[in-house]
């Protein structure tokens, strides 16, 4: 049929809840990363590619 909706089964579910806990894993792990580079970057560096480092009180953040 032409408007037949699929079905999903237990199996297909459980895939697709387990690929994104994988993505989300490895998104962090790249975010942590990402900061670790940036903090290594002189203010210089980070001008160039139009990031600002603002130091508060209890952390670095970067817009």
């Amino acid at each position: 049929m032409l408007y037949r909706q699929r079905r999903s089964s237990a199996a297909s579910i459980l895939r697709a809840v387990l690929a994104r806990l994988v993505g989300l894993v490895a998104e962090l792990h790249r975010t942590g990363t990402d900061t670790a580079y940036l903090d290594r970057l002189s203010d210089h560096s980070l001008r160039d590619i139009g990031v600002r480092r603002i130091a508060t009180r209890d952390d670095i953040v970067y817009r």
